[in-house]
């Protein structure tokens, strides 16, 4: 009954290669985020990070960093899920390790800076695979769903970022509606930026990295989650309540561990269209459509064709509008204060 979101199925060849770009997003945007500096690792009452990007020159002013991200959400299609003429893509390891290294083909090829993986199969085979093919070049964070063979990962390149740390989300302790959903927030820093406040250097006590003697950004907080299928009227119910509580328990952790105005990168498979309440739900909670904002589509993507044939998009990356909010303010105060001549 899971097999019900992924339409796309690619079975062999360059189907497979089509078929996991039919179900990713890529998203190249030029940010600047605005930042306080505090103190990394936080003290007894923490402070926030700042999902940035930059060249050296840029930090400077109120901005923590004005460069290039590149991110991929991708729904993978869990081989315990999957099924090709009745039979599972799982009972048979040689078609799952084939149709993976397809999608691991597209990954190094497309070089993001980040991906955000949903239905990451939780099989040993599988994972070896990706640490094998993947893990000399990205950081590989993965978190299980409770009560499914599945989960979620994120994964940082390893020579932009070093992480900070990482936080489990499970929705079912939140809401009775959460069933057996995740989210995982990893905190990470650019790495090799100029010294900014008080943010340890890249290789110190407390942060997941190599090399030593560099200094890192701001954090940056991203975040990836995969909600229910809408079924029937109570999963929609159950959509939106997964999706207050990812974005609230995503700031909650972030409010307490970062310095303040830190932006965050929530990116997954959300199971709906654009124009629903699950992504109302998002902006009205402050966050835009990054891919809209990157390409200037605004309409509703084609990321999915479902199991009833319906082409629709249901896959996000939304950014927080916290940084640029506080840059704002920032600089009318500045203002306020240049006219009263202080």
């Amino acid at each position: 009954h899971h097999a019900h979101h992924h339409g796309c199925r690619p079975v062999a060849g360059a189907r497979q290669q089509r078929g996991a770009f039919m179900r990713s997003r890529a998203l190249e945007q030029d940010t600047g985020a605005a930042n306080k500096s505090g103190n990394w690792p936080p003290s007894p009452k923490p402070q926030a990070p700042s999902h940035t990007s930059a060249s050296p020159g840029d930090l400077a002013g109120d901005k923590t960093f004005a460069g290039t991200l590149k991110v991929m959400t991708f729904n993978l299609l869990a081989p315990c899920y999957f099924r090709s003429d009745g039979v599972y893509e799982s009972t048979t390891m040689g078609k799952t390790l084939e149709r993976h290294k397809c999608i691991i083909h597209v990954l190094k090829e497309q070089k993001c800076d980040v991906y955000c993986l949903q239905e990451f199969w939780f099989n040993d085979n599988l994972r070896n695979l990706y640490q094998e093919e993947l893990g000399h070049l990205y950081f590989i964070k993965c978190l299980q769903r409770t009560r499914s063979e599945d989960g979620v990962a994120v994964l940082l390149l390893k020579e932009k970022f070093h992480v900070v740390n990482d936080h489990h989300i499970l929705f079912r302790e939140h809401s009775k509606f959460g069933h057996d959903r995740v989210a995982l927030v990893v905190l990470a820093q650019l790495t090799n930026q100029p010294a900014f406040g008080n943010f340890p250097a890249r290789g110190e006590a407390g942060a997941e990295g190599s090399g030593s003697g560099s200094r890192c950004s701001p954090p940056i907080a991203f975040v990836t989650s995969h909600l229910t299928y809408p079924h029937h009227t109570l999963d929609e119910y159950s959509r939106l309540e997964q999706a207050k509580v990812l974005v609230s328990k995503s700031k909650e952790f972030v409010d307490v561990s970062c310095p303040p105005g830190t932006p965050v990168v929530i990116a997954g498979d959300f199971n709906g269209t654009a124009e629903d309440q699950v992504c109302e739900e998002m902006r009205a909670s402050g966050y835009m459509d990054a891919f809209a904002q990157a390409t200037g589509i605004l309409q509703s993507r084609i990321t999915h064709c479902d199991h009833r044939k319906n082409q629709k998009g249901v896959d996000y990356i939304w950014v927080s509008q916290e940084g640029k909010q506080q840059q704002q303010q920032q600089h009318e105060e500045e203002e306020e204060r240049g006219e009263r001549g202080e």
